[in-house]
């Protein structure tokens, strides 16, 4: 059982995190679907990223090649970053709700 409240934010934390590495796992089983029917003796596939309208300067592309796993990760990271906090405490609302304690 939890000793504290914030062992229950933990928790809510985790399993959205959970639930965002989900939602990154489902926006790339189209690609990797694709890649067991068509390429399934291939390496493991890379995808190229250059942006060729902004080659020179600081427009030059960082990042030229993700494998499919990286993808998935980048999405996952841009998921948490954009949404953990605010799913967090949307739950944790919901929570105390149920509980009627607000």
């Amino acid at each position: 059982m939890f000793k504290d409240t914030n062992q229950v934010h933990q928790a809510i934390e985790r399993r959205v995190k959970k639930e965002l590495e989900g939602i990154a796992d489902k926006m790339t089983q189209p690609l990797t679907g694709m890649h067991e029917q068509f390429y399934s003796s291939a390496c493991i596939e890379h995808y190229d990223l250059t942006d060729y309208r902004h080659m020179e300067g600081e427009n030059a592309p960082k990042i030229n090649y993700l494998t499919k796993p990286q993808l998935r990760n980048v999405l996952y990271k841009m998921l948490k970053d954009a949404y953990l906090l605010e799913m967090v405490e949307n739950k944790s609302k919901e929570l105390l709700e149920k509980l009627e304690l607000i």
